[in-house]
C-alpha cells in the first residue's frame, strides 16, 4: 500500500512536469514602433515627400554632330517636360532605310551585322571611328586601329546605340 501510494505519488509528478512542459506560453508583444520622427528640411532641398519645386536639373547623353556629349536638361517634374529637344535626324540610324530593313553595313572592309538590342550608354563609352551612309560609327575605347570587332552606330540622339558584329567574308555587296 505504501509502495502503491508513492508510485501515484511519483505519477502524479511526472505529470504535472509534463503537463507544464507541454503547456503554450503566450509570447512576449513586440516592443512599440517610436512615432516618426519630422524630418528636418535640407539645406538646399524639400522635405521628404515634397517635390524638388518646378525645375530640377538633369543631365543627359546625347548624340550630336557625329560626337557624344552630356549636356544639362531643366526638367519640370509637373508636366514632365525637358527644356531641350534633340531630335533624331539624318546622323542618327532610327529612319535610315538600311537600319530599318536590318541589312548588313560594310566599315573598313568588313561585313557587320545587327548584334542583339540597341543599348543606352554613356558619353565616356564610346569614341568616334568614322561614318557610314552620314551616321558616324562609334568604337570601344582603345580599340586597335584595325577593323574592329564591334561597331556601335548611334539609333537617336539620346545615346541608344545598335552594336554590330564584323564578318570577315566580305565579297560584292548585292542590291
Amino acid at each position: 500500500m505504501k509502495l502503491d501510494r508513492i508510485a501515484r505519488s511519483a505519477f502524479a509528478l511526472l505529470a504535472a512536469s509534463a503537463a507544464g512542459a507541454c503547456a503554450r506560453v503566450a509570447p512576449t508583444p513586440p516592443p512599440p514602433v517610436p512615432a516618426p520622427v519630422p524630418s528636418a528640411p535640407a539645406a538646399d532641398g524639400p522635405r521628404v515627400g515634397e517635390t524638388a519645386g518646378t525645375d530640377a536639373r538633369l543631365m543627359r547623353c546625347v548624340v550630336r554632330n557625329g560626337a557624344m556629349e552630356v549636356v544639362d536638361l531643366h526638367y519640370d517634374p509637373v508636366t514632365g517636360d525637358t527644356s531641350a529637344a534633340y531630335p533624331t535626324t539624318a546622323e542618327h540610324a532610327m529612319n535610315a532605310r538600311w537600319y530599318v530593313d536590318n541589312e548588313p553595313i560594310v566599315f573598313a572592309g568588313l561585313r557587320y551585322f545587327k548584334y542583339g538590342l540597341p543599348r543606352l550608354l554613356g558619353a565616356w563609352e564610346l569614341v568616334p571611328r568614322g561614318a557610314y551612309e552620314g551616321v558616324t560609327v562609334f568604337v570601344e575605347p582603345g580599340t586597335s586601329a584595325g577593323p574592329p570587332d564591334t561597331l556601335y552606330l548611334p539609333v537617336n540622339a539620346r545615346c541608344m546605340f545598335q552594336p554590330y558584329q564584323g564578318s570577315s567574308n566580305v565579297g560584292a555587296v548585292r542590291g
